[in-house]
């Protein structure tokens, strides 16, 4: 059984000559206080980023997921005053972001926030010439039986990119397609624990 939801997804990059820290500290104590009262959003998580999969740092340096009933609501807040304010507070951390709407589908129920797990995150685009479609269910019927069998796996969700959010996107009756065809998020109880599961030959096997 599974669990699906719409969200709002946004990777981004701090400012050139900003530090992690610093980065982190104003995401978490000041910006996220102001993007989780757009309206319609019923829950705002933020994540910072902590490390590369190899080590050195994260392509991204944080991760926002917003919740809403669905894309028509989403819509409705985009031009509020609420959402502007929250656009002119970026200047102060961030130097890019991509925002694109999708698809959330929970197979296991990841950790409660403040447990001290991590969650690993994979930005995925389909190969040349394959669909969409064909796409979406090689993964969802496929790709996850194999993913939910990873070492010390506690939390999986396949999140699949229905349409871009950034620009004028959303304002127009045909959005522009998302900038990702999905996002994977794996939760694992610590950095250890992950790159214990990450040497593991069962990676492998979900690459080929």
């Amino acid at each position: 059984m599974t669990t699906t939801k719409i969200k709002l997804a946004s990777p981004m990059q701090r400012l050139d000559l900003m530090s992690s820290k610093d980065y982190a500290q104003y995401y978490v104590e000041k910006h996220t206080k102001q993007a989780s009262g757009l309206p319609g959003n019923y829950r705002y998580i933020g994540s910072p980023a902590i490390c590369g999969v190899n080590g050195g740092e994260s392509p991204f340096d944080g991760y926002a997921e917003m919740y809403y009933e669905d894309i028509a609501t989403i819509s409705a807040a985009y031009t509020s005053p609420a959402w502007e304010k929250a656009r002119r507070d970026h200047p102060s951390i961030v130097a890019g972001r991509i925002m694109f709407i999708v698809e959330e589908h929970e197979y296991l129920t990841p950790p409660p926030i403040g447990s001290g797990a991590v969650k690993y995150l994979a930005f995925l685009s389909r190969r040349d010439t394959m669909s969409k479609h064909d796409f979406d269910d090689y993964w969802l019927e496929k790709h996850v039986p194999l993913a939910l069998k990873t070492p010390g796996l506690r939390g999986y969700r396949a999140c699949i990119g229905l349409c871009s959010a950034n620009g004028d996107s959303l304002l127009r009756d045909i959005p522009d397609a998302p900038q990702f065809d999905g996002v994977v998020e794996m939760w694992f109880e610590s950095v250890e624990a992950f790159e214990d599961s990450f040497r593991q030959p069962h990676w492998d096997d979900m690459r080929s």
